[in-house]
C-alpha cells in the first residue's frame, strides 16, 4: 500500500485544529496548490473539524477554493467524498452564524 493510501491520522488533526482559525489560512493556500487529491481531502477534514469547533468566519474564500480544488478531481469517488465533506463543512459552518 503506498503511504498516499492510509487513512489520515486523527490525532495530528486533532492537534491542528485545536489552533482553529489561525491556521485556516495556511489550509486554503494548502488545499489551492496541493496536487494529491487524497491529500487534499485530508486537509478539507481538518477545515471541516475547525468548522465545527469555531466555524470560518472571517475566511470567505475558503469554501469557493476548496469548491475549485475539488472541481478539479480526476478520481471520482474522491470527488464524490469531497462533494459531500463540501456541504458538510458548510452544515458545521452555518451553526456558527
Amino acid at each position: 500500500m503506498r503511504s498516499d493510501q492510509h487513512p489520515p491520522d486523527l490525532e495530528w488533526m486533532f492537534l491542528l485544529a485545536e489552533d482553529g482559525k489561525k491556521i485556516l489560512p495556511l489550509m486554503e493556500k494548502s488545499i489551492a496548490a496541493e496536487k494529491s487529491e487524497q491529500f487534499t481531502v485530508g486537509l478539507m477534514e481538518i477545515v471541516d473539524i475547525v468548522a465545527v469547533k469555531h466555524g470560518l468566519a472571517g475566511h470567505p474564500t475558503l469554501p469557493e477554493t476548496m469548491r475549485a480544488r475539488v472541481e478539479r478531481f480526476q478520481d471520482p469517488t474522491a470527488k464524490w467524498y469531497a462533494t459531500e465533506l463540501l456541504a458538510r463543512i458548510a452544515r458545521h459552518d452555518s451553526k456558527h452564524r
